[in-house]
């Protein structure tokens, strides 16, 4: 799928956890729409089925849509700090400078798992794409 924002903007903006420390990210393209699906994620019952994300100070969240990706030329802001690991297929947790994340899907619904990839091409040549 392939799409064109000529509205798209680009942004400097300023993200933070909480009264944590802000960072800036630099170069921030907008879209209308990320289309993304929604998450949920139950914390407590993660804990329970693997012991190695006990402690995580994650917070549990239902039915959240992403609004924000941030790729790789924001990547000190995903750069693992810390990891914590289980046996292989478990989730993993990975502290970051924006907090604790938890990569990964449990064992009950590793059958239905997807794979979606995100590119902005923001240099791409404006003239090819006016005569297409």
């Amino acid at each position: 799928m392939s799409r064109v924002e000529n509205d798209s903007r680009t942004l400097c903006v300023s993200l933070s956890q909480g009264n944590r420390r802000a960072y800036e990210l630099r170069d921030v393209r907008t879209v209308k729409e990320l289309t993304l699906p929604s998450q949920s994620l139950d914390v407590n019952k993660l804990a329970k089925t693997f012991p190695h994300l006990r402690g995580i100070p994650v917070q549990s969240y239902y039915a959240a849509v992403p609004r924000l990706l941030i790729g790789i030329d924001n990547i000190r802001l995903t750069v693992p700090l810390k990891t914590r690991e289980g046996a292989t297929n478990d989730p993993v947790a990975v502290k970051m400078r924006l907090g604790w994340c938890i990569f990964g899907g449990s064992k009950e619904n590793s059958a239905t798992s997807s794979l979606n990839v995100h590119a902005c091409d923001c240099a791409s040549d404006q003239t090819l794409h006016n005569m297409v």
